[in-house]
């Protein structure tokens, strides 16, 4: 464990409220760390007079200064762009609906002006639109609530170079604070996700780690200009070559997954294999079926039905047939 780790969990460590795995890994960094003991007694010196202070007339009171902090609505003042969005929507909602219903006004009448006028140009915009969609293909949901995709053609891409979120490979050391290694096909090399927990699910920002089996050497990737602070969530060995990644944001109470990458060890680039193209949904899971020669992809994604991010349901996103035809 990181001392970064460490600070951002220590209120919750003082008030007990964290997991056996965590307390422990926090246990053996306060003995090894003499910057964060000491950090630990000032803080619990501190909760402890807190508490004393509040004792009046053998009235406790049950609210700690970590349960106060909790309490406080950290998304209102949150400095993610996304937050920060959503709150100014949210207070200036009256303009903004009647821009947006101008819009759609607009946006409704305009066909019919423009046919009115030149009859031929939505007429010819739309077979050529409908031919499109024949061509792309399209996601739609079954009668069991899954989401099937149609793959278009095996001659073309399935998966995108992302310039967005590449990785950067260095030499790595042991991890400490990871999830379990997954050996590849062959057992040569193995991967795990290491800085934010055995199960990944810690805040923080964490990094792939392969290790090469024959030679013990250990390599660290890195997402590089990670400004949006994303981080790899969980990872699965598709070959020998490449992994399936799920990528989201790194700080948060209400996320649970992200978009679905592939990164090819071979030429160290990262590809987008499914974007949700909406925050409210996220892959939560890669399960990776292999029979009869072909490869299946079955991916549980949580789907919020609220603004407010308190309401969600999981539907089972299936990808058949999966190959992997680079773009570039």
């Amino acid at each position: 464990m990181n001392c970064s780790t460490f600070m951002k969990k220590l209120d919750d460590f003082i008030e007990g409220s964290v997991s056996n795995d965590l307390k422990k890994a926090m246990e053996e960094h306060i003995e090894s760390c003499p910057n964060c003991r000491e950090l630990y007694e000032e803080e619990k010196n501190i909760n402890e007079m807190l508490k004393l202070t509040l004792d009046v007339e053998h009235i406790e009171f049950k609210s700690s200064r970590g349960e106060i902090m909790k309490s406080i609505d950290k998304n209102r003042y949150s400095k993610n762009l996304f937050k920060k969005m959503y709150y100014h929507f949210k207070k200036y909602s009256i303009p903004y609906t009647s821009c947006v219903a101008l819009i759609v006004f607009l946006l409704v009448i305009s066909p019919w002006a423009m046919k009115k006028f030149n009859p031929n140009v939505i007429s010819g915009s739309n077979k050529q639109s409908q031919k499109s969609l024949k061509k792309e293909g399209s996601y739609s949901l079954n009668k069991e609530n899954k989401m099937d995709t149609k793959l278009s053609s095996v001659e073309k891409p399935t998966v995108f170079l992302d310039e967005n979120y590449q990785f950067q490979k260095e030499k790595g050391k042991v991890p400490s604070f990871n999830t379990s290694w997954r050996n590849s096909p062959n057992g040569k090399l193995s991967v795990c996700i290491e800085g934010i927990g055995p199960y990944a699910q810690e805040e923080g920002i964490g990094s792939i780690v392969i290790k090469d089996n024959d030679k013990n050497e250990l390599w660290q990737y890195n997402i590089i200009n990670n400004k949006k602070q994303f981080t790899p969530k969980q990872v699965e060995w598709l070959d020998n070559e490449n992994i399936l990644i799920i990528i989201g944001f790194g700080h948060g109470t209400v996320t649970k997954g992200g978009n679905l990458y592939i990164l090819n060890l071979n030429s160290n680039k990262n590809y987008i294999v499914y974007d949700t193209k909406d925050l409210k949904k996220e892959i939560m899971k890669i399960e990776i079926i292999k029979k009869d020669g072909t490869t299946e992809l079955k991916l549980p994604m949580n789907i919020y039905e609220d603004d407010n991010y308190m309401k969600s349901h999981v539907e089972n996103l299936t990808i058949h047939d999966f190959k992997v035809i680079f773009d570039k």
